[in-house]
């Protein structure tokens, strides 16, 4: 392929994101911006919603640089769809950018908050970044400054701006009130109810209250950094990527046409890529090309004929040209063209979609794929033509042509677009001048704004001649299009009857009859006779507008079936104008009823809101996507991939094959029974899952389950049940229990006899609703220790979820913990239909030993979902001729799908809502079918939405038999109190409570029901087409109350903890329960409680931490949740009353703070946990509400608007009536959804087709009620209500490498960094965490692994232990490392060893127990291979007790003693001596040896494991030498080799080799080497000689070498052999010899021991010499005056001089010990922790599985840190902390360390004090509490005046200790939201970490800072009480530095560098630590303060540290 030659090319992708610079080495072109943002950056504002740019959740702004018009031009886009290549050289502004906690949040953010406008808050963030880049737009205007706190948006486009976001919560009225009240043009009076502030306020208070807003500071969206460098003017061309960016048609043409042999590659031509949101991308590109860069293409050009739009130009850039051009001058008519182009454009897609999509795109699409496009409709209508690029030749064709062409190739390009000038009819040459063009466009679609496809589009243009009574039409074009058919078409044949023809009432009706007959959409086409319908309509609409005669004579002279076709559609006005929301608050309760804003809303509207899928993926994280069934009933035989193996990235299917021994094929369970996870065998609806595809992304599993091929079976099966009606023919039904069946009212035939009127089996169908959570179904699964498995769900059952996954896995539930935070939506859809995924996320983890994790892609939720009931009703009614209803009777026919769920609820759910009118008598058959449809779930309000239509539909049915206002006959059939308690028993309560008849009559005074009832009849008489109705509607709903469960507890600093089994929702459960929390304690009457509720913090469910959970629905989750708070405070309130009493005593006021530490001091339990359990009084309940709706309807098109509603509702004494009156608004537009817009369709198989958000359509802010009025009423007291409320090649070189772990392959990518050792490798990327991190040295064992390689050679394989700390990753290549958990875990069976190690009770802390392990396992191995001993008994080896002891003998263990470990050894020894066992868990004291050892653990040699897998063999990976370039790593295979890579050219430019080296072999001695300069790294030894040595026959020499005594190397004491040669040995040549050595060897200055190590000089020369001599050894030793050892010479056999003494180790010991039964197992040896259950913490710390601090694993963008905390200026001792830096990885920190500098000043410093003796002299003391300091015990002068003899002053002086834990100091923080920090630390003492931490910040420690310590590793005494708070700071200080928001984890350094170190490494002083806490030292705390906020880390004592250095 040709070199591209552009001015500026990129070979790397760079961008910014808020701010923050991004270069990306690597990256799959395919990559989308969103997926970038969520998985690669902190940045997860940005929510996946749908994947179709349909919602509007991943919303960013986009900044670019304009090179020809030289500005930034910004736009908003949809991430999910923009590729990341095509954002080169821009910058990127999320909802966190624009403000977060830290920085502050932004105006909008607060708003948001204010007005009560988020929810859920998942599409929150797009929400502000909609409404910002509305924001920015409207600053680049002309228009005049606003005012303060305003911006020049109008209120039109502030609603605008959000059009195409969706919301499932709110009901948009408050969002639409936050964007208002950033118009210019606001009334301030219609914003509705906020925090801002109160109603009497004045408009110009209320503005002045708002969060100030100012263009010029809130509007940074380009970093600066691209400003120079201009980076959006480089082109992207990256072969790695395989994308390119050509800069003119030359470029583009010799990229689609390269040579021959690219002739097949696959070529993605890419603009905005928006068409992938419609159009599901399933195969890979070879190549990308972007063609936005090419001049031609982005061009608008304009000349006489028209205008030519570039291909490659965004629709909204089109739009603003057609709006630009109408200032042209051009005529009238033209004008009106390009003003209803640009209209029409408007409503295609959202905003943030067509400022993306491309004009081109848009086209190719309809052309192609038959997309229904309107741009091709109104480009057809004004007959435009395009010029098409194919190969080199360019043609220009008309849009008519180019949509009937065959579909063009891939490799064709759409270039340009022309839309040429109209003008009117020319006579002669003149136009004439009663001639005219007219020109519409029309639109039919389930919103008016956009956002949805049409039913129908159309664009009509007609040239007319107009006299005073006639008008001839000239000429006609007529285009209509997504109508059904291929592409737009032309009604050819109404044109041609038209044209030349005058308009008439008879060619009205031709036409549209004509229009009929050609404009038919293709079999299958949903609604088909209504878009037939549609287009005569429109035609007859644009037809009507020519005559000028009365409308109504018109009407009437068209027959009926025009009259409804024909309307004149009102575009004006769709938004909502205005809203009210009235509320009562009480300040009674404070802060109980309050509007306060939700809690967390200001962090959801920034994005800081953290929901499942937000939680970093732990490393090796997988990912899952469902394989479900098509078919509705079949038998699964099998899954395949077309491949016929598993694609790429993908690592297992998970089936119900899958569910290990134990475990249950259940996938949920509730009160009914269970349902199957997987289908075992049949699937029994279309949805049904049957696998789960796991891979190493997201889009890799997703693309594996779209594209498995599964093999059904249908034969001998029945057919499926689909409808209700079949169901009742095969009598397939679930049982309802009978206490579950409503009881019927009334004698149903009585009534009927008194009815007047009878209405006899009429029939109602409901269809179903699907949830659109904005959140899909999600899960995360992270396997732990112990078998156990934390699962974090967004789920509204946890405590449900967790039983069914302990039930899957077959493990007890304590295993299992099950997290849930805050749910992205719910309503009812995560209760059960949640539980599925969270266990198939947990049996995949379970069985791959890996995290798991699940997002549903959206149509696979749709497909899986259920949703609400369908069903179908059958009535028969009787009522009195006054409206009266005397008797109904109901037939229901409930579709429950195929399986149970909450099915059987539904019955008495539909019959309580339906039983809100006085039916007289009410009779019912309720059947619940099974049909072969997805499970029908609970759906908000289940079977009462439905019941409360039937209910309406039988009044409106009566009404109009009786012709009769419907109101009437629903106020004649409102309940008397008396018959409320017929229907409702005592659920109704006292009369007092029946509120609902003075809402009716409210709701009627507020809304001027009466007046507009007269109003709406005026307006149906004055318009034919539109009609108006207007109706008041009553509800009842009966409320059941479910126990739940609290927990309160208060830290020391008085902030408070409150748990509760509720799920926030976004129903505002949390914020009540924070104001109830406040409410209940402030009744301890203290200083402070006024604003205690500030100090409240609600967290997270655990199903470990808070059992009995229950559910989270039914609307009263929070009522409930709320009482149990109350119950806990209360108890803490009568706890504290008496301490509070005391203190008032004393002090009189006491503070809250004061109060609760006083109450910590006396150890008063601050905790209380509580279960409510409503009464059965008040368990059950009614609320009460009424609403007016007036909606106006287009009777010919089907058009509603609802024009206003009027909402009143009864929440008693509401808690908060801001949260409240969000539900009740978001209900009602849910309602909205269901009964007017969502359609959930399925085909004939039961298979979900509305399946995304282009087909299934739920409420936007232009589909609500233009005026929605809401009022809260008050109703007062309610005594049963809680306070009233309710990728080898094979050629032995390898670019990759390849190895095992325990079994597993690894098969790394080529830039590694060549220096990771082994270590490093196995903890940062691998889940094993069983080698520790203990030394760094090789001095401890705790890193030990088992190293397996192959001998081709012997072919076998070797294994030998080795330190995985000191031992360089890519050295193993082609290996096998096997580690303590790959022996044995607690999933798998522990190994012997493991088991042993338990049952001797040899494992304390644990840290270095796996390390022992494998050394000892090596032995074992070893044993079997080396040795000729005998075959062993059973469960022993081949070991001997010597050898097995000595195995472990480089272990390091610091709290055992060894003793037991030694045991354990032993037992696999062959010859042991039981009885030398000590105490274990095996056998009894008296027991017979076989006995004994039949109780051993089982061990037999020939079972142990495969330690090296067959796949290293099969692919020869043993003969595999790695050369890599990438990780700088190569393997020669012969001298030759190796001199060619150290002498290479390249090797010369290298700084350093590691290796071995030169073209010249020498052989010298020893002695010469060591005495030789030291070698240069490129010198290389390369072997050792040692010779055979045999006796001299004449004159003897002798070599005497010395090392390791203070001296360079090894040195020969050669004075001495030249005295010893040729001598007689005597005791004179032998004293004489020690006294020559002495004076040889002698160790340097500063050698520590120096006179011990020439002490052993002398004694090793005597021992030695001695024994040749012969001489006695008392004498001898005596003559030499004694002057060694005695122990220098010990028993020696005079017959071999050649043996040396060694060391014995242990050999026995015994262990007496006593137990009693008496208290049993108290008093019993049990092994250590959980002898009741088999994976003990025991048994995992052996196999490596406990989990330490540092085994947690590092979230994305995790930093090492090394210690310490700050000092400010002068450093008190060495190892004082200065400060402390952050890199990218922890070996960058070590370096860091190493090469630190610190300049230091001692000037006019007193000497440090280092000494006892100097303290004592100078005074200088730490005063001891006299309260510590111990008594002294009698009279000291008296007792030595007694004594005999006295010692006066003799000294000891004993030294220090160092602890020696096996975990040194470690600690791991992340930052969390709201500001909140997660430290994990290995401390005694978490509590008072959190508190330290909280001073050094200044914070609150309920809302800061949460401290889990997972295991300790051996503490020793206090050590880790006070230096593990200090790493706890640093931890904690680096998460929270302003630097670095990251997570980071410590590793100890003793020196400070202050400048940047390689990549990315950050210091942090004195000067990041909270002002508010360095200047607090004087409160009374100063020692407190003192050392938490200044102690540092220096080398000096007493030594000021101004400056630090690095010396690079």
């Amino acid at each position: 392929m040709e070199t591209l030659t552009p001015a500026k090319r990129n070979e790397c992708l760079v961008f910014a994101v808020n701010g923050e610079k991004f270069e990306v080495p690597n990256l799959d072109p395919s990559t989308t911006l969103l997926e970038f943002l969520r998985s690669r950056t902190r940045f997860k504002s940005v929510k996946l919603g749908c994947g179709e740019g349909g919602c509007g959740a991943c919303v960013v702004l986009m900044s670019k640089y304009d090179p020809v018009n030289k500005q930034i031009e910004n736009f908003s886009m949809s991430s999910c769809l923009t590729l990341l290549c095509s954002i080169n050289g821009c910058s990127i502004t999320t909802s966190e950018g624009l403000g977060n906690t830290r920085d502050g949040f932004h105006p909008i953010h607060q708003r948001f908050t204010g007005f009560h406008a988020s929810q859920c808050g998942f599409c929150t963030p797009g929400m502000c970044m909609s409404l910002f880049s509305a924001l920015v737009d409207a600053e680049k205007t002309s228009r005049p400054e606003s005012s303060p706190g305003f911006s020049k948006l109008t209120v039109s486009e502030a609603e605008k701006a959000i059009a195409g976001n969706l919301c499932r919560c709110t009901g948009y009225r408050p969002i639409a009130d936050a964007c208002k009240s950033f118009a210019a043009d606001v009334d301030m009076e219609d914003l509705g109810i906020n925090s801002f502030w109160r109603k009497e306020d004045l408009n110009e208070v209320r503005a002045s209250r708002l969060p100030t807003y100012h263009p010029k500071n809130h509007n940074c969206t380009y970093s600066e950094f691209f400003g120079e460098e201009n980076q959006s003017d480089m082109l992207l061309n990256s072969e790695l990527y395989s994308w390119y960016t050509p800069a003119s048609i030359e470029e583009l043409q010799t990229l689609l046409y390269p040579n021959v042999s690219e002739n097949g590659m696959k070529i993605k031509l890419v603009v905005g890529n928006t068409g992938t949101g419609y159009y599901k991308e399933t195969e890979k590109y070879d190549k990308y090309v972007d063609l936005r860069y090419i001049p031609q293409l982005s061009v608008v050009i304009k000349d006489n004929s028209g205008i030519v739009f570039g291909a490659a130009l965004s629709i909204s850039k089109v739009i603003f040209s057609l709006k630009e051009e109408n200032e042209e001058n051009l005529s009238s008519e033209g004008k009106l063209i390009f003003t209803k182009l640009a209209d029409h454009m408007e409503k295609i897609a959202s905003g943030f979609i067509r400022n993306s999509a491309s004009l081109g795109g848009n086209l190719v699409m309809s052309q192609r794929n038959n997309f229904p496009s309107d741009v091709a409709t109104l480009l057809l209508a004004v007959d435009s033509s395009v010029s098409i690029l194919t190969g080199h030749d360019c043609e220009k064709i008309t849009m008519e042509e180019f949509l009937s062409r065959p579909p063009l190739d891939s490799r064709s390009v759409l270039l340009n677009v022309h839309i040429p000038y109209w003008k009117q009819t020319k006579s002669n040459g003149t136009i004439e001048s009663n001639s005219r063009l007219l020109f519409e466009t029309y639109r039919a679609a389930p919103r008016p704004l956009g956002n949805a496809l049409p039913y129908l589009n159309a664009a009509f243009l007609a040239d007319l001649s107009c006299n005073k009574s006639e008008v001839l039409v000239n000429n006609v074009r007529l285009a209509f299009g997504a109508y059904g058919t291929k592409h737009a078409t032309r009604a050819n044949k109404v044109e041609e009857y038209l044209s030349g023809n005058l308009v008439g009432v008879s060619l009205l009706n031709e036409a549209v009859k004509l229009v009929k007959s050609s404009v038919v959409p293709e079999d299958g086409t949903s609604h088909a006779a209504y878009r037939s319908s549609l287009a005569g309509s429109f035609l007859f609409e644009f037809l009507f507008s020519f005559i000028e005669i009365d409308y109504k004579i018109f009407a009437h002279g068209l027959d009926n079936t025009l009259r409804e076709e024909a309307e004149i559609i009102n575009n004006s006005n769709l938004l909502l104008s205005s809203g009210k929301q009235f509320v009562d608050s009480s300040k009674e309760c404070y802060p109980v009823g309050e509007p306060m804003t939700k809690f967390g809303a200001a962090i959801q509207a920034s994005g800081e809101a953290v929901y499942v899928d937000d939680i970093p993926s732990p490393p090796n994280c997988l990912h899952g996507a469902f394989i479900y069934s098509t078919k509705p009933l079949a038998r699964v035989k099998g899954i395949s991939f077309k491949s016929n193996s598993l694609p790429d990235g993908v690592t297992d299917v998970i089936s119900s094959k899958d569910i290990p021994k134990g475990g249950e094929n259940v996938g949920c369970t509730a009160m009914f029974g269970s349902e199957s996870l997987f289908v075992d065998d049949l699937a029994t609806c279309a949805g049904d899952l049957i696998a789960l595809v796991v891979a190493e992304t997201k889009k890799h599993a997703n693309m594996a389950a779209k594209t498995a091929l599964v093999d059904y079976d249908t034969e001998s099966l029945d057919s499926p049940i689909l409808t209700v009606e079949e169901a009742v023919k095969r009598s397939s039904f679930f049982e309802v229990p009978p206490f579950l069946y409503p009881e019927k009212v009334g004698d149903f035939s009585e009534g009927m006899a008194e009815a007047d009127h009878k209405i006899l089996n009429a029939e109602i169908k409901l269809g179903s609703q699907y949830y659109f959570y904005m959140e899909t179904q999600t899960a995360l699964a992270v396997p732990d220790e112990e078998n156990c498995m934390v699962v974090y769900s967004s789920i509204q059952c946890p405590e449900f979820a967790h039983i069914v996954i302990a039930r899957c896995l077959g493990v007890p539930e304590h295993n299992v913990r099950v997290i849930t935070r805050r749910v992205g939506g719910g309503f009812g859809g995560k209760a059960l239909k949640a539980m599925p995924v969270a266990t198939a996320c947990a049996l995949a983890a379970h069985k791959l030993r890996r995290p798991v994790r699940i997002y549903l892609d959206r149509k696979t939720d749709m497909i899986m979902a259920g949703g609400r009931h369908p069903m179908k009703i059958t009535y028969s009614v009787g009522f009195k001729s006054n409206g009266k209803i005397t008797a109904l009777h109901l037939d229901i026919l409930i579709n429950a799908g195929n399986t149970i769920d909450i099915s059987p609820i539904m019955p008495n759910n539909i019959i309580g809502a339906l039983k809100k009118y006085d039916w007289g008598s009410l009779s019912f058959d309720i059947k619940v079918c099974k049909t072969n449809l997805t499970s029908k779930s609970a759906m908000r309000g289940p079977g009462e939405v439905q019941a409360s239509y039937i209910a309406e539909a039988i009044m409106e049915h009566v009404a109009g038999m009786l012709s009769i206002e419907v109101d009437s006959v629903r106020e004649k059939n409102l309940h008397t109190y008396e018959s409320l308690l017929l229907f409702y028993g005592s659920a109704s309560g006292d009369s007092m409570e029946y509120t609902l008849p003075s809402i009716w009559d409210k709701v009627a005074r507020s809304s001027s029901f009466t007046e507009r009832v007269a109003t709406v009849e005026q307006f149906n008489q004055l318009h034919i087409w539109r009609k108006r109705g207007i109706s008041r509607v009553p509800i009842i709903h009966e409320v059941l109350v479910r126990p739940t469960p609290g927990k309160v507890s208060i830290l020391w600093d008085g902030s408070i903890v409150v748990e509760v089994g509720g799920i926030e929702l976004g129903q505002g459960l949390w914020t009540k329960v924070k104001q109830i929390t406040a409410y209940a304690l402030s009744s301890i009457q203290c200083d402070g409680t006024e604003e205690l509720v500030e100090k409240v913090r609600v967290i997270q469910s655990d199903t470990l931490a808070l059992v009995q959970g229950g559910f989270t629905a039914g609307s009263t989750t929070s009522e409930s949740s709320c009482e149990a708070v109350r119950q806990c405070c209360n108890v803490l309130v009568e706890r504290l009353a008496p301490l509070k009493k005391k203190l008032q005593e004393q002090m009189g006021s006491v503070k809250w703070d004061d109060l609760i530490l006083q109450a910590h001091h006396q150890s008063i339990n601050l905790a209380a946990h509580s279960f409510f359990v409503p009464m059965p009084s008040s368990q059950q309940y009614l609320n009460y509400g009424a609403a007016v709706s007036e909606v106006e309807i287009n009777i010919l098109t089907g058009e509603t608007r609802i024009l206003r509603t009027d909402i009143v509702y009864d929440c008693g004494q509401s808690m908060n009536p801001a949260v409240d009156l969000g539900q009740i608004e978001g209900a009602f537009v849910q309602g909205i959804g269901f009964f007017m817009l969502e359609e959930y369709i399925t085909n004939t198989d039961g298979l979900v087709v509305s399946d995304s958000t282009w087909t299934y359509k739920i409420p936007t802010i232009d589909t609500i009620p233009k005026q929605f009025n809401v009022e809260v009423l008050n109703s007062g007291h309610h005594r049963n209500r809680v306070l009233s409320s309710k990728v080898i090649e094979m050629e032995g070189k390898q670019e990759c490498f390849v190895f095992a772990v325990n079994g597993e392959r690894f098969f790394e990518v080529p830039n590694i960094d060549h220096s990771t050792t082994l270590l490093q490798f196995l903890r940062s990327h691998t889940r094993f965490k069983s080698v520790k991190l203990g030394c760094g040295d090789g001095g401890c064992g705790a890193c030990v692994v088992l190293l397996s390689r192959y001998d081709h050679v012997l072919d076998q394989v070797e294994d030998y232990t080795m330190s995985s700390c000191l031992t360089l990753l890519c050295s193993g290549n082609g290996c096998s490392f096997t580690m303590t958990k790959g022996l044995g875990n607690s999933k798998d069976g522990f190994h012997p060893i493991h088991q042993r190690f338990v049952g001797f009770h040899a494992s304390q802390c644990g840290f270095s127990t796996p390390g022992i392990c494998m050394y000892l396992y090596s032995a074992l191995i070893d044993a079997e291979k080396g040795t000729t001993h005998p075959e062993p008994l059973p469960v022993f080896s081949r070991l001997t007790a010597s050898e097995v002891k000595r195995a472990i003998a480089g272990n390091l263990c610091r709290y055992t003693r060894y003793r037991p470990i030694a045991d354990v050894c032993k037992s696999f020894s062959a010859d042991v001596d039981i009885e030398d066992l000590g105490i274990h868990s095996f056998w009894r004291n008296g027991d017979a040896k076989k006995v004994i050892v039949s109780g051993l653990p089982s061990y037999n040699p020939k079972d142990r494991i495969c330690t090296y897998p067959q796949f290293l063999i099969d692919e020869h990976c043993s003969e595999m030498h790695l050369n890599s370039k990438g990780c700088s790593w190569y393997s020669p295979v012969s001298i030759e080799e190796l001199e060619n890579l150290l002498h290479s050219s390249v090797a010369e430019n290298w700084t350093r080799i590691k290796g071995v080296v030169g073209h010249k072999h020498e052989k010298i001695t020893l002695a010469q080497f060591f005495s030789r300069p030291p070698l240069v790294s490129k010198s290389v030894l390369l072997s050792v000689h040692i010779p055979y040595w045999k006796p001299i026959e004449s004159s003897g020499t002798n070599e005497y070498n010395h090392r390791a005594y203070g001296f360079k190397h090894s040195t020969r004491a050669r004075i001495v052999e030249e005295h010893l040669i040729g001598k007689i040995l005597s005791l004179d040549i032998l004293a004489e010899a020690i006294k020559l050595v002495k004076d040889s060897v002698i160790p340097e200055d500063s050698t520590s021991f120096a006179a011990y190590k020439s002490s052993l000089v002398v004694s090793y020369l005597f021992e030695f010499l001695f024994n040749l001599t012969g001489l006695d050894y008392a004498i001898s030793c005596d003559e030499l005056n004694g002057n060694l050892l005695d122990e220098a010479m010990k028993s020696k056999d005079d017959n071999d001089i050649s043996e040396i003494s060694r060391p014995t180790l242990l050999s026995s010991a015994k262990q007496v010990v006593e137990s009693s039964r008496e208290y049993y197992p108290v008093g019993e040896p049990m092994i250590k922790f959980g002898a009741a259950i088999q994976a003990s913490v025991m048994l995992a710390s052996s196999a490596g599985e406990v989990v330490y601090v540092d085994d947690i694993p590092s979230p994305p963008i995790a930093r090492s840190v090394f210690d310490p905390l700050v000092a400010d200026d002068l450093t008190r001792y060495a190892s004082d902390r200065i400060g402390f830096a952050i890199t990218e990885t922890q070996k960058s920190v070590d370096v860091a360390a190493k090469l630190a500098l610190v300049e230091y000043d001692t000037e006019s410093l007193d000497p440090p004090i280092l000494t006892v003796e100097e303290a004592l002299e100078k005074s200088n003391f730490i005063e001891v509490p006299s309260y510590l300091h111990p008594a002294k015990i009698g009279d000291f002068p008296k007792g030595m005046a007694e004594a005999d003899h006295n010692i006066f002053s003799a000294k000891i002086e004993l030294g220090s200790k160092y602890y020696f834990y096996m975990e040194t100091q470690t600690a791991h923080a992340i930052p969390d939201e709201d500001n909140c920090m997660v430290v994990y630390t290995s401390v005694q003492c978490p509590e008072f970490a959190q508190c330290c931490d909280r001073l050094v910040y200044n914070l609150s420690q309920q809302l800061k800072i949460v401290i889990d310590s997972p295991e300790h590793a051996s503490t020793f005494e206090n050590p880790k009480e006070s230096r593990g708070l200090e790493f706890d700071r640093v931890a904690a200080a680096q998460g929270y530095s302003p630097s670095s928001f990251q997570d980071v984890e410590l590793t100890a350094i003793t020196q400070l560098p202050p400048l940047t170190f390689g990549q990315n490494l950050n210091h942090l002083t004195a000067e990041h630590v909270p002002e508010e806490t360095l200047s607090s030292s004087s409160d009374g705390n100063c020692e407190e303060h003192r050392y938490f906020g200044a102690k540092k880390l220096g080398t000096t004592e007493g030594a000021r540290s101004p400056s630090i250095y690095v010396d690079l």
